[in-house]
């Protein structure tokens, strides 16, 4: 399955989202979290500004990741 991966040297930085001609942080960035496109998307949808150049494109099969306090990340990584 293709992942976007949250890129090491972006560890911690935050989510922004426009709300009501406002910006406003409402989390941060993981290290190595994977997202699915249609995650990314909806996100977006909602206002969140998703800088792209955040991620890299990974192809990890779905019983290779896990999820641990909601954030999903790969197997051994």
């Amino acid at each position: 399955m293709i992942y976007y991966k949250v890129k090491k040297q972006f560890d911690n930085a935050p989510i922004i989202q426009k709300k009501a001609g406002y910006v406003v942080k409402i989390d941060i960035w993981i290290r190595d979290e994977l997202y699915t496109l249609k995650e990314l998307q909806r996100m977006q949808k909602r206002g969140v500004i998703i800088p792209w150049g955040y991620f890299e494109i990974v192809e990890i099969p779905k019983n290779k990741v896990y999820c641990f306090f909601g954030a999903r990340f790969q197997m051994g990584s």
